[in-house]
């Protein structure tokens, strides 16, 4: 049935991907040392612009921890300015020969695993901090991603920034707050022992937890 040749290894594409690790990372490598330039963005609506719109999407990058290095893997995020590109190492069929696929998206801000806290609050949440507190607007800042990808460490340390810009801007001004959390189609009252409250949408179209307890604040810390 053939000679030595002939014999196939029955490897996952995740295996085979790391076995070749050393070759998809040179790739990811002439990548960054020369990105071709990203595909052309949609033409965006008549009057839009990236401050004016109601959503703006930003991405950060974890870093690439030793552990993972250890197991075989390997990076394959690039961040440029507002890009993320994903280097999709993949093995053909044959699981012999491999190619790697550039996957571009396209982001409001994009930060890489070397940008620090500050930035990343500058570039996303301050303005919006000033307009609230100016009165000439209402926002929110919301974090998604994986399990362990670092939610909890960029919302920190954007909690601590806020509360420290809103008390330097409002002056004399009352500051209160609540704390609730969602979970599905439910909100609940933190502060009042997580019991149930509704969303109710304001004139402006703000949506605000009622009935819900607001305490005051009288410092940021």
């Amino acid at each position: 049935m053939g000679g030595e040749q002939s014999i196939v290894r029955n490897v996952d594409k995740r295996t085979s991907r790391r076995e070749h690790r050393g070759v998809f990372e040179a790739a990811i490598l002439r990548f960054r040392a020369g990105p071709f330039s990203a595909p052309s963005p949609p033409e965006p609506e008549t009057g839009s612009s990236a401050s004016s719109r109601s959503v703006r999407v930003c991405v950060r990058k974890r870093p690439f921890f030793a552990h993972e290095r250890e197991q075989g893997e390997f990076d394959v995020i690039s961040c440029l300015t507002q890009r993320v590109v994903v280097h999709d190492a993949r093995m053909k069929p044959d699981m012999r020969h491999m190619f790697m696929n550039h996957v571009d998206f396209v982001f409001d801000e994009v930060f890489g695993d070397e940008t620090g806290n500050a930035d990343v609050y500058l570039a996303t949440a301050r303005d919006l901090v000033r307009a609230v507190a100016q009165g000439t607007s209402s926002g929110t800042v919301m974090c998604y991603g994986q399990t362990g990808s670092g939610k909890t460490f960029t919302m920190s340390s954007i909690y601590e920034r806020v509360a420290s810009d809103m008390f330097a801007l409002v002056g004399e001004r009352s500051v209160t707050a609540c704390f609730v959390e969602l979970l599905g189609d439910a909100c609940f009252d933190i502060l009042n022992a997580g019991a149930p409250c509704g969303l109710s949408t304001g004139g402006d179209g703000s949506v605000h937890p009622y009935p819900c307890v607001e305490v005051p604040v009288g410092v940021p810390a």
